[in-house]
This record gives C-alpha cells, sequence and structure tokens, in this order.
C-alpha cells in the first residue's frame, strides 16, 4: 500500500509540475504579445507631416514605419501561436521566431531613429520608446527559459573524419532534426535529436549522405554560441568515439 501511495503521489507532482510550467510559458508568451500589440499601437499615430514629404520623411513614413509594423504583426502571431503551443519546447520554437521578427525591427527602428535626429523629424522619441519595448521582451524571453540556443541561427562547424583531418560546413537545427553540409558540398543529417540538460546538451543519430551511421553528442560553451562534442559509429551514444566536433554561432 504505502509503495501504492508513493507512486500515486510522485505522479501528481508529476502532473502538477507539468501544468506548472505549461502555465508559466503560456504567461509569458501572453506577455509577449501584448507587448507586439503595444508596439503597433506606438507607431499607428497620426503624426503630423509636412506636405510634400522630403525624401527622408517618405522613407520614415512610408518605408520604414510600415515594415516594423510588418515585424510586429509577424512577430505577434508567433507569439500568439506559443501561447497555445502543446509544450514548452514548441512553444521555444515559436518564441525563437517571433524574437528575430524583433531583431529585425530593431535594426530599422536605429535607421529610423538616426533619420529622424539628423533631420529634426519629431517622432525620434517614438523610436526610443520603441526599442525600450523591445528590451522588456528580450528580458521576459530570457527569464522564461523558453529559447532553445541550438535552435537559434545556423552554425558554422568544424570535425574530424576517421582520418583525423579537419572538415569544415554548416549545421542548423529545427526543432526535432537537423541537417548539415560539408564547404564540399556533402550532406548529412541527424535523425534523431534529444536537447537535455536544459538545452545544455543535444546528441542523437547522425546519417551521412553516403549511407554511413553513427552518433553525436555536443555541449554547448559558457557563451551561448559556440559548442564542442563527439561522434563515434553505431547508435549506443559515447561508444565507439571517432572524432571531435565543434561550431559556433554564425
Amino acid at each position: 500500500m504505502k509503495s501504492v501511495i508513493i507512486r500515486a503521489f510522485f505522479a501528481f507532482y508529476t502532473v502538477l509540475t507539468a501544468s506548472s510550467a505549461m502555465a508559466d510559458f503560456r504567461g509569458d508568451a501572453n506577455r509577449l504579445l501584448d507587448i507586439t500589440e503595444n508596439l503597433r499601437s506606438k507607431i499607428n499615430i497620426n503624426f503630423v507631416k509636412s506636405t510634400p514629404l522630403t525624401d527622408v520623411e517618405d522613407r520614415i513614413f512610408n518605408e520604414i514605419l510600415p515594415t516594423i509594423d510588418e515585424r510586429f504583426i509577424a512577430a505577434g502571431e508567433f507569439f500568439n501561436d506559443a501561447a497555445i503551443a502543446r509544450d514548452s519546447t514548441s512553444a521555444g520554437v515559436l518564441v525563437q521566431s517571433g524574437l528575430n521578427e524583433l531583431k529585425e525591427a530593431r535594426s530599422l527602428i536605429y535607421e529610423g531613429r538616426w533619420l529622424a535626429n539628423q533631420n529634426n523629424i519629431s517622432i525620434a522619441d517614438i523610436f526610443d520608446e520603441l526599442l525600450l519595448e523591445i528590451e522588456e521582451a528580450e528580458k521576459i524571453i530570457e527569464d522564461s527559459g523558453l529559447i532553445n540556443p541550438w535552435l537559434a541561427g545556423a552554425w558554422d562547424i568544424r570535425y574530424t573524419n576517421p582520418s583525423g583531418k579537419w572538415i569544415n560546413g554548416t549545421m542548423t537545427f529545427s526543432g526535432s532534426d537537423a541537417e548539415y553540409r560539408t564547404d564540399g558540398g556533402s550532406k548529412g543529417r541527424f535523425t534523431k535529436v534529444d536537447f537535455e540538460n536544459d538545452n545544455r546538451r543535444v546528441e542523437g543519430l547522425w546519417r551521412f549522405q553516403n549511407g554511413a551511421t553513427g552518433w553525436y553528442q555536443f555541449y554547448l560553451n559558457n557563451d551561448g554560441e559556440s559548442f564542442s562534442g563527439k561522434w563515434g559509429n553505431g547508435s549506443r551514444i559515447g561508444k565507439n568515439k571517432k572524432g571531435h566536433w565543434n561550431g559556433s554561432l554564425k
């Protein structure tokens, strides 16, 4: 009876913990959605514009601001999807996509602010407010732990072949799978991808285009933008090691 009670308790605790985690990431995603809506409200203001517009004003009002708005719309859609995602891993992929949209918007905001300041156009303060809102969104994302650093973009990689020669290439993770390509044009895939230890480690199985298969195991470095690891033959991770593998974000 005691063992039954203990098992029941741990089952309940697991469900409770999972429910709490689900609530956390959905709450964070909804906060991000609120920020994107607030960002859009700040640029959907009827600015007083001269008639006709100067070239710089035309660039700001008819090109930069509408494109920023498009990026905010796209970010909001990703954050909305994250809020209703089935699990935190799926939400993390969507939040990363939303964050990428905000980063694109930020580069345009910098341009718009510089043009406004250089030409005495009285909307520079709006650009400053937008940057502060984006910083708040980034802080929420950082604190949420939703972002998987392995999904942040393409990686420049180097690995040793069976002869010990270093091979250069690129690698991209996309959720549950990944692909890599050597500078010589050869291709391979990671047919199994497991993110472990709070996304500090990723491991699984690979298949090269010539049919060769094996395992890999990568460890994220403290900078969060580079990794080191190893690979081997067979399906038992850590056994029959054959070489090294490292890389950094592009």
